[in-house]
């Protein structure tokens, strides 16, 4: 077995204050019973392969020291993201309702957002639905996936993945909706969930080798009570991906804002299901800047690359602070 390499420490930077992250972080070779990526998913190695080398160049340079300055300067206007969570493949959820709204959708992150990103289709998926079902919607997926490509060769990359809805005692599908080469897989609840049955969930799939990506925590009664959950949460080796569009709904706006604010989560997503929801563009970074304390780069960027090389997540908060509520 090759041993373990990690990388120390990371300090990133920003022009107003610094913001430490605890990155004892991994790099192994991982030995999973997952299946490789099936041929309509051919494009996920070729993806994986161009962000292993943009983030090994960057991780080998820690690997003889203790700790180092990772500058991320929020004026460079560096707009490459990788976008974990999307609605667009028409037609199988409550995301894009035809292929010209979903083109739509795409055209506009193609004009928006920097060369090689990586968009992610994560079409809605419930534990409890049937087999024939999960197959039919997923072929849907990689024919749509395969179809993109054609028409959008340059500029952008992309990935088919899904978003699992666990709930009762069904627990079926997380190989068919895992980030492809990974053991990553996307989950969210009802928005009535208790912490409880959250946890006994999240224990369930880590169980069983999977690490667990929560969808909008900010939309869940038990983390708008208590933001800090999610420190327990991340220990446990969950991610957390925050939606921008929770921004457009009165009602979670200002928990994921909070949750930005207190670096208590790993990535931010479009999560977008329409041409009207938020992308991870310009305007967005804009936005984020009058509360967020993390850096753009690093929730859009570098923390959605750990997940896609199949890496451990820092814990949370992602930077130093005397008391998070």
């Amino acid at each position: 077995m090759s041993p373990d390499i990690r990388v120390p420490l990371l300090a990133v930077s920003t022009i107003s204050s610094p913001i430490l992250i605890s990155m004892s972080v991994v790099i192994a070779s991982r030995s999973r019973a997952f299946a490789s990526p099936s041929a309509a998913n051919a494009g996920a190695e070729k993806v994986r392969n161009r962000i292993s080398r943009r983030f090994f160049d960057t991780a080998i340079s820690f690997l003889d020291i203790k700790t180092t300055q990772y500058n991320l300067q929020e004026g460079s206007g560096h707009l490459s993201v990788i976008d974990l969570h999307s609605h667009i493949v028409p037609g199988v959820d409550d995301g894009a309702r035809t292929f010209s709204e979903a083109t739509e959708m795409i055209r506009r992150m193609r004009d928006n957002i920097g060369s090689n990103s990586t968009i992610v289709f994560t079409p809605h998926y419930s534990s409890s639905m049937s087999g024939r079902i999960v197959y039919a919607r997923s072929e849907r997926a990689n024919l749509f996936q395969d179809k993109i490509e054609e028409e959008f060769p340059e500029g952008l990359s992309f990935l088919t993945a899904g978003e699992l809805m666990v709930r009762g005692h069904f627990l079926r599908h997380m190989e068919q909706v895992r980030y492809p080469g990974t053991g990553w897989v996307l989950i969210e609840f009802s928005t009535g969930v208790s912490w409880i049955e959250t946890l006994i969930q999240v224990r369930r799939i880590i169980s069983r080798g999977y690490n667990p990506l929560i969808a909008h925590p900010e939309r869940y009664r038990w983390c708008r009570r208590k933001r800090s959950r999610l420190i327990k949460l991340s220990k446990m080796g969950c991610g957390a991906l925050v939606s921008a569009r929770s921004l457009s709904f009165e009602k979670y706006a200002a928990t994921a804002r909070n949750l930005l604010r207190d670096g208590l989560c790993h990535a931010i997503c479009s999560d977008a299901h329409s041409p009207r929801d938020y992308i991870l563009d310009g305007r967005l970074k804009k936005k984020l800047e009058h509360f967020s304390r993390i850096p753009w780069a690093v929730v859009t960027l570098t923390m959605p690359e750990l997940i896609l090389n199949d890496m451990k997540l820092p814990e949370l908060p992602l930077y130093e602070q005397k008391k998070i509520l």
